[in-house]
């Protein structure tokens, strides 16, 4: 759980906020996966604009929005930020800056991603070091595995997978980072330790 006025001084301490300082316990851009006490994000995408979900997002419990700009009949507390990187970077403080724990080794191109990062976490298990996966087969938090639906997620996706890692105990993640992700911004607010380009 986080203060909204915390997370967003630790973002930009320039934002004025002349709002109620309400307490968040979770974070998503998906108002159908809203819980009471979410900070919504609000940010327009490829094909629709999340502002027009902050209604929904609201009746679902959301207790404040990020929005790209100010959306007129909302009673929730709003933030205007308009930084497309915003929703990595406030993910990432959300959940604890996680990639200053969990070391993550990034890898991208066109071929090889995948086997590269096998190799990483392969040879880092041969050194004691436990090694999360993100990629495009499979995510592996270090407790579980589950098939990946894409192979870079969404930039609270990230954030919450190495928190996750994090808490798991592994000392680093090999992600596979598409050149979509980057032009996306979805991992803007993680510190790599180290890059790879196949």
């Amino acid at each position: 759980m986080l203060l909204l006025h915390d997370l967003i001084r630790r973002f930009d301490p320039s934002i004025q906020l002349g709002i109620p300082n309400v307490q968040i316990t979770g974070i998503t851009e998906d108002s159908r996966q809203v819980r009471a006490g979410d900070l919504f994000i609000a940010r327009p995408g490829a094909k629709t604009d999340g502002t027009t979900f902050v209604a929904d997002a609201h009746q679902r419990g959301a207790v404040a929005v990020v929005t790209s700009k100010h959306v007129n009949g909302v009673t929730l507390p709003q933030v205007v930020i308009n930084n497309p990187a915003a929703t990595s970077r406030l993910a990432n403080l959300f959940f604890g800056e996680p990639s200053k724990q969990v070391r993550v080794i990034g890898i991208t191109g066109t071929n090889g991603k995948t086997t590269t990062t096998y190799l990483i976490r392969h040879i880092l298990a041969k050194a004691a070091i436990k090694c999360g996966v993100v990629g495009t087969v499979e995510i592996d938090d270090g407790q579980t595995t589950r098939e990946a639906e894409m192979t870079t997620p969404g930039a609270i996706e990230v954030a919450r997978l190495l928190a996750a890692m994090r808490d798991n105990g592994c000392g680093a993640c090999a992600i596979e980072t598409s050149s979509h992700a980057l032009h996306q911004d979805r991992v803007a607010g993680v510190r790599y330790a180290a890059a790879g380009f196949t």
